[in-house]
């Protein structure tokens, strides 16, 4: 059983209990940009929060998740876009 407190989220207080975790797994979200540049990011996880609210449709508990984001940008190889090193012009 986590730790009770009361979060203030905007100009209302919740309940909610804060609950511990373990990694089960990270991996990176990688995107292609247009220059060939490859733009990896993962966020990860500081603390988690169980709500009393609930959420209206499903009746789930609301979690709030605080986090970090950690970015990584890999540059295409010299003289070429893409990682595989190969433009092509017409």
């Amino acid at each position: 059983m986590g730790r009770r407190l009361t979060l203030r989220l905007g100009d209302r207080e919740v309940k909610a209990e804060q609950v511990s975790f373990k990694v089960m797994k990270e991996e990176w979200s990688e995107y292609e940009l247009e220059n060939g540049m490859i733009l990896r990011i993962r966020p990860v996880i500081a603390e988690v929060y169980i709500l009393d609210d609930k959420d209206p449709v499903t009746g789930k508990p609301n979690v709030l998740v605080k986090s970090q984001n950690v970015i990584s940008l890999i540059l295409p190889p010299e003289g070429g876009e893409g990682e595989s090193g190969t433009s092509s012009k017409e």
